[in-house]
């Protein structure tokens, strides 16, 4: 049996699909904002740690030519007495 459907059901339904899909998109959009912030808190840690590392990495070498400063410098300062 075929059926027929009047323009104001056609319409009904048309607005129906359509309403479910702005509901998706949004949903959709808003899923993606979520992923979004958490990826780029994500990333903001990361920096920090990076940050936080390389200043450790710098304070040890600096610590490391120190010493060595401080140990050439005492040779070279008991060589100069010591003659």
């Amino acid at each position: 049996m075929d059926k027929y459907v009047t323009y104001q059901e056609l319409e009904a339904n048309t607005e129906k699909i359509l309403h479910r899909m702005d509901n998706q998109f949004a949903e959709l959009n808003d899923n993606l904002k979520t992923e979004f912030n958490k990826n780029e808190i994500e990333l903001h840690d990361i920096k920090n740690t990076a940050i936080s590392n390389k200043e450790k990495i710098n304070w040890l070498l600096y610590t490391v030519v120190g010493g060595i400063a401080i140990s050439v410098i005492t040779t070279i300062i008991s060589n100069l007495v010591t003659k």
